[in-house]
């Protein structure tokens, strides 16, 4: 049955499709859902143009449409399978196999790249699960993104480096310039790009331990992690960002910054988050990106580096730690019953160090998204991208004068996280 085969079991749609044997040696698998990209050529001649790995590679690739395609769709996504049948024959080799799957009729209720994206993930677990491999890669790459060269060898690294490591995000970089995109398009990526940046950071900074990136085109996992959490959502958009924090809380995950992806800007209306539909949004409204107030950010880190003194605490001290907080993240947490959850979590723990970590499982980065909508609502107005990110920066002490342009500010949040 292998370490996945419960899980498998559980799947009520899934089908191996793939009847070949996997190499002796594979430890990387990546994923790559398709819907109406043509361009998919130019990510698989940028996989096998990398560094090879010492271990086997696969890749599958989920063509994937919806029970309420039009032809046009039909048809494209159709050309797109049979041009990834001849690739494969001519660039194929032992030790790194493409997998097309055509995936066709799927409900519209879900249809979307989180779906496609499970689908994906989920053959590659049986894949590995051939193998009774739990240590086994998976990676999460998009059909519109490039990689750099060692892009492979540095994935396989980070995990042999780090063998207790469950996931990992992996450093990206939208393209700034170039022919293939409206000079706007890049203007309004880079923005977009500094907004995750500042986002990233600014949560970095109030002490929250698991501030990691959430880009569906740029993280990896183990088999066995992606078992043990439950696998992939069915999202029609920010599955990666659910996913990545089912395991975040746990404290088995990385960044891997030694390489890169590089996602396409291009505009899309296929999900309602992330990088195509934010720059789709933002040309046709011509509205200036915003963002979160810093504010609302080192409201937050009075909380965060407080915490372990609410560690047995009763009632009466709960109830002076929140009169100690700034009125908006008071009102917040009064409002979603702070003390009741704080008591809850004192009666099932021993030591301050398991109180710590369910603190974090509760008091996690669903609970962050919230707060920062719900303050934003009565108390906080959000700022533009580029002003945020120059304030994140004076409060680190990074800068003494304000840098006026994106492009200026992201070159310095990239250095920050780059290695």
């Amino acid at each position: 049955m292998g370490f996945a085969g419960p899980y498998l079991q559980k799947q009520r749609s899934f089908l191996p499709a793939v009847e070949a044997n996997p190499h002796d040696d594979l430890q990387l698998i990546v994923v790559i859902p398709c819907y109406n990209d043509p361009g998919i050529i130019e990510t698989l001649n940028s996989l096998y143009s990398c560094i090879r790995p010492a271990s086997a590679v696969e890749v599958l690739v989920v063509v994937n449409t919806s029970a309420d395609a039009d032809k046009d769709i039909l048809n494209l996504n159709d050309t797109v399978y049979e041009s990834l049948i001849r690739w494969k024959k001519n660039n194929d080799s032992e030790k790194i196999r493409l997998w097309p799957l055509r995936k066709t009729g799927l409900p519209g209720k879900y249809f979307g790249a989180g779906l496609a994206r499970k689908i994906g993930m989920d053959k590659a677990v049986y894949r590995f699960n051939l193998m009774n491999n739990s240590k086994g890669v998976i990676v999460s790459l998009d059909a519109d993104s490039l990689c750099a060269e060692n892009y492979l060898v540095e994935i396989e690294n980070h995990f042999k480096i780090f063998p207790e490591t469950e996931g990992c995000s992996i450093y990206f970089e939208h393209p700034l310039e170039g022919n293939d995109f409206d000079k706007k398009v890049y203007e309004t990526v880079c923005r977009y790009e500094l907004y995750l940046r500042y986002y990233k950071q600014a949560l970095k900074l109030t002490g929250f331990p698991f501030s990691y990136h959430t880009v569906g085109s740029a993280f990896a996992v183990r088999a066995g992690a992606y078992v043990k959490y439950g696998g992939m959502n069915r999202r029609k958009g920010g599955e990666d960002f659910y996913f990545i924090h089912k395991i975040t809380p746990h404290g088995k995950y990385r960044e891997l910054n030694s390489t890169s992806v590089f996602p396409s800007p291009r505009p899309s209306d296929r999900v309602p988050f992330g990088t195509g539909h934010v720059v789709k949004k933002y040309l046709e409204n011509n509205e200036e990106l915003k963002t979160y107030c810093l504010e609302a950010f080192i409201d937050l880190k009075k909380l965060f580096c407080k915490a372990d003194k609410l560690y047995k605490t009763g009632s009466n001290e709960i109830s002076e730690f929140l009169a100690g907080l700034n009125k908006p993240l008071e009102e917040f947490l009064l409002s979603i019953n702070f003390q009741q959850k704080i008591s809850e979590i004192n009666n099932n723990v021993a030591a301050c160090g398991s109180f710590m970590n369910r603190f974090y499982q509760k008091f996690n980065a669903f609970f962050i998204v919230k707060y920062l909508n719900y303050v934003h609502r009565d108390y906080f107005d959000k700022v533009s991208v580029i002003s945020a990110a120059n304030n994140l920066l004076f409060e680190m002490g990074i800068i003494r004068s304000d840098l006026t342009d994106a492009l200026s500010l992201l070159e310095v949040y990239r250095k920050l996280e780059k290695v």
